[in-house]
């Protein structure tokens, strides 16, 4: 007999108590819990193109998830475009990827329906996967890692650069710096921060470094010598740290992730210690890696990774095993596994990978039926794109009556073919004050064709920019600007045609979060949780205002609080309160002058709970 597999795996979470008789709310509020899921550019075929990643977001939208940690640095290239690359080795990207870039596909496609990425830096300090240490080790032969022998290669044929190289050090944390400067993510993961062994630190550079810290003695020729291995671990953890804060200096929002191995064994055997890296703060959170085929091996380490970092259990997901090369977890084995995370103290998951998701649709879709932020997160941090078709009733058509469609659009619908003159003139809704990016869907197609597309600011400021379709042109969503938008005044994007062969698609927001990091985050179903204590920012009155308003609030209690303003690109313009404070009403003026017209953000911190609200000054 047969059963239905959909069948099967409902029989299956039903008896772990999973899915009940109660009836599912229409609308439930979100959980907190990060559901996270690794995309690799081996053993998978979504980087193929823009449209397997398109396909991939979508599967994991409708399956629950709500953040991506994408592989954007391996076997010694990046897969964006990037300057620190080109300058240490005369190439920018992967060879493989050469003309995209991989990752504003990803960011445009993850954030499209609301899901964060987080850019991993998977090879760390590993420089390539056999090839003599790559490009990387080719032009920079004094940034090998090193044994005792002179050896630079690790466990499976990784080849390393050195953890005591200041200039491998500046290199990596140059990597992960120009992706947060140049693109809106949630976050990094940066990975292999370890040695390749205990035999490792004895290139040139870490002894240097010792002789400097030790009055010129040299390095312990015994590998499993104690204090060595502390001080190399050290290494490990003070790189996490410049790591941190250099994220921080070019961001006050990106957190730092790592994906370590299970301790103590990554510390036995990499000196990899990142129960100190969570205690000291050198990392927002870690996904170690629980990879284990059976439920009492995963329960074995669910324990450990427990009891080593004590009362910060916050700062721990657990990363499980869906799937490693043609072996894949039963749908029972994966829900269990999701439940007994939950049953611990951590809140929340990262599936080792997507390939591994696919086959358990049925098991991940009944486990994440109710939605969820990660608890990082307030409500509203990231949320679906706005997104007109050509086609909607509000986007308005002048000019003739066109040349006609072209398939291959967003969202499975063709796309607009224009006369030289046509424009289409797209109206999006916005819901928050915020900056928001702007992208249009670009078609390919054999002619070539450039439209103009017009683009007006909140405060009336018009930009133009140049969209090209033809041969060479990839298909999918194309970045058109930055661009500072009211709530309740529709956007206005008009895409008009330059030349024949111009082709006019749908239009998407997304709201920037590096320059609105705190728009649209208060919200109903935080308040319904927030305790009765929570200090509380009333009001500003007047507002609008010019050039200056009053504005008010209460603390329940005495203690440290930071009333700040940030303009709408989230840079902070004011300081009005930072100290400590009395119980009860308070009031401060703000003087708006010098600064320009628009909208602001007023945000009072006070203990471990904020409120933001908005201002807007008009002259």
């Amino acid at each position: 007999m047969t059963l239905n597999r959909s069948l099967v795996v409902g029989l299956l979470l039903g008896w772990l108590g999973i899915i009940g008789a109660r009836p599912v709310r229409s609308q439930p509020l979100p959980m907190k819990e990060l559901r996270g899921v690794w995309l690799t550019n081996v053993a998978s075929p979504v980087y193929t193109s823009r449209a397997t990643i398109a396909a991939a977001m979508d599967t994991l939208k409708a399956l629950g998830f709500n953040a991506v940690f994408p592989a954007v640095w391996g076997d010694g290239y990046t897969f964006y475009p990037s300057p620190s690359l080109q300058r240490v080795i005369g190439r920018s990207i992967a060879p493989a990827y050469a003309g995209r870039d991989v990752l504003a596909e990803l960011i445009a496609e993850g954030h499209r329906v609301g899901i964060e990425i987080h850019p991993w830096f998977e090879y760390g300090f590993s420089s390539s996967y056999g090839r003599g240490g790559g490009e990387l080790l080719a032009r920079n032969p004094e940034w090998a890692a090193s044994t005792q022998t002179g050896s630079a290669v690790g466990d499976g044929d990784f080849y390393w650069m050195s953890v005591g190289n200041s200039e491998v050090r500046r290199f990596l944390i140059g990597l992960a710096t120009e992706v947060v400067d140049r693109y809106d993510i949630d976050g990094v993961m940066f990975d292999r921060v370890r040695y390749p062994s205990r035999a490792f630190g004895y290139d040139d550079a870490t002894r240097a470094r010792y002789r400097d810290e030790h009055g010129g003695a040299e390095p312990p020729t015994d590998i499993n010598q104690s204090e060595w291995g502390i001080w190399r671990a050290g290494l490990l953890e003070d790189f996490m740290g410049q790591l941190r804060d250099s994220l921080r200096a070019h961001n006050p929002q990106m957190l730092l992730s790592n994906a370590p191995i299970v301790y103590p064994y990554g510390y036995v055997n990499y000196l990899q210690n990142w129960p100190s890296w969570v205690e000291h703060g050198r990392v927002d959170f870690v996904a170690p890696q629980l990879y284990r085929f059976s439920l009492s091996a995963f329960s074995q380490e669910l324990g450990a990774a427990r009891d080593a970092v004590g009362s910060r259990t916050d700062r721990v997901f657990p990363g499980i095993l869906l799937r490693e090369g043609t072996y894949n977890a039963s749908p029972l084995l994966a829900a269990t596994f999701i439940q007994m995370s939950r049953n611990s103290p951590f809140r929340g998951q990262v599936q080792w990978f997507y390939e591994g998701v696919l086959p358990l649709a049925d098991t991940l879709r009944a486990m994440y039926r109710q939605p969820a932020v990660p608890p990082f997160r307030s409500v509203g941090w990231r949320v679906p794109a706005t997104i007109v078709q050509e086609t909607d009733p509000t986007s308005r058509r002048t000019g003739s009556t066109g040349a006609g469609s072209v398939p291959g659009g967003a969202a499975r619908t063709t796309g607009e073919l224009l006369n030289v003159g046509d424009a289409i003139t797209y109206s999006l809704p916005v819901a928050v004050d915020a900056t928001y990016e702007v992208y249009g869907y670009a078609v390919a197609r054999s002619a070539s064709g450039i439209s103009e597309i017009e683009l007006t600011a909140a405060d009336g400021s018009v930009s133009r920019v140049t969209l090209e379709a033809g041969p060479g042109r990839p298909t999918g969503w194309q970045k058109l600007a930055d661009l500072p938008l009211l709530a309740g005044m529709p956007a206005a994007v008009r895409w008009r045609a330059v030349t024949a062969g111009a082709v006019a698609d749908a239009v998407m927001l997304t709201i920037n979060r590096k320059l609105s990091p705190l728009a649209g985050l208060t919200v109903v179903a935080d308040r319904a949780t927030r305790p009765p204590s929570a200090p509380l920012l009333l009001s500003a009155s007047p507002n609008p205002f010019n050039p200056a308003t009053v504005v008010r609030y209460t603390l329940p209690t005495a203690g440290a609080v930071r009333l700040q303003v940030f303009d709408g690109l989230g840079r902070r313009v004011r300081t009005l309160i930072d100290g400590v404070e009395s119980a009860g009403a308070h009031a401060v003026a703000f003087d708006g002058a010098g600064l320009a017209t628009g909208v602001y953000w007023v945000r009072l911190s006070a203990g471990n709970r904020s409120e933001t609200t908005r201002l807007l000054l008009l002259r």
